[in-house]
């Protein structure tokens, strides 16, 4: 078995990468196996994951701050492309598919919007629709519950018939 060690970046390492950085740049494509051949210390994905860590990571440390007006595009370019991330993500060049999927579960759980509607294909009203109720991962009750885990709804299936198998014995077994 093969252990690997971890070390630090040093400051002369870091000062390295940002000249071969400059040196093989071409139309923001980096040459990584001849940058790593200059660190000599370093693998080419060694070298590539410290210039995401140094020069693509948000430094700024604070959150999107979401406006209602953004929330109610997301909310209807959900409906219109439901799941479809990449579409979406079209309208919030600054986000990615990650916040926008994190955003808009948010906005599914809280009571600021009605997500859930009884004309979408995607969501059952009440708790009569079984069939979409076991298909789909998020569906609303007639108490207002989202419940978004599909093992949840797996479970519910079977209790619902567990509850139709004793009624049929309690019929015909006279129990």
């Amino acid at each position: 078995m093969i252990v690997r060690i971890y070390e630090k970046w040093t400051y002369k390492e870091r000062q390295l990468l940002k000249q071969l950085l400059k040196l093989y740049n071409s139309n923001n494509k980096f040459n990584w196996k001849a940058i790593s051949d200059q660190m000599k210390t370093r693998t080419q994905r060694q070298c590539y994951d410290q210039y995401i860590l140094l020069f693509k990571t948000d430094k700024s440390g604070e959150r999107h701050k979401w406006t209602e007006a953004e929330e109610q595009l997301l909310i209807s370019n959900f409906k219109q492309s439901p799941y479809g991330w990449k579409n979406i993500q079209q309208h919030f060049t600054q986000l990615s598919v990650r916040q926008l999927k994190n955003k808009y579960n948010q906005l599914a759980r809280s009571q600021k919007y009605q997500l859930i509607s009884s004309d979408s294909e995607f969501y059952a009203d009440t708790d009569s629709d079984e069939s979409l109720k076991h298909t789909n991962p998020i569906y609303k009750t007639s108490n207002g519950k989202l419940v978004q885990n599909m093992q949840q709804n797996q479970n519910l299936h079977e209790a619902q018939q567990l509850k139709e198998l004793a009624l049929f014995l309690s019929q015909h077994l006279d129990l």
